[in-house]
């Protein structure tokens, strides 16, 4: 669950990444952006990146890893990434919506039975 007291600390876990990152992706990500993120971090919490694991590996607050999503997408991201990644979204969304309807139809078919069984 994402906790809205983690976003200082998750803010600053992005931008050591962010630090550590190629100059040419970084260039991707609006200087305005970058300069929120700087402003919005815990410079108190300390944040070391271990440069011998890949990103995936590393330990991270959710919080973090839904601002990398958000600066992947809509800055890093290619065309095909981007479709690929909204393809998925969107795929997910309707798998749960259809399994909340599934969900409601048992809670309703539990209840009428209930009402039957009272009478």
């Amino acid at each position: 669950m994402i906790n809205r007291d983690n976003y200082p600390n998750a803010y600053k876990e992005v931008y050591v990444i962010l630090k550590n990152m190629d100059d040419k992706e970084i260039k991707e990500i609006p200087i305005t952006v970058i300069t929120k993120i700087k402003e919005k971090m815990n410079d108190n919490y300390n944040f070391e990146l271990d440069l011998n694991k890949e990103l995936k590996d590393q330990v991270l607050l959710k919080e973090t890893k839904v601002i990398l999503a958000y600066l992947f997408l809509n800055y890093l991201a290619t065309v095909n990434q981007k479709e690929f990644i909204n393809k998925k979204f969107s795929n997910d969304i309707l798998k749960k919506e259809k399994d909340k309807g599934r969900y409601s139809e048992n809670l309703f078919k539990r209840n009428r039975n209930e009402e039957k069984m009272k009478k």
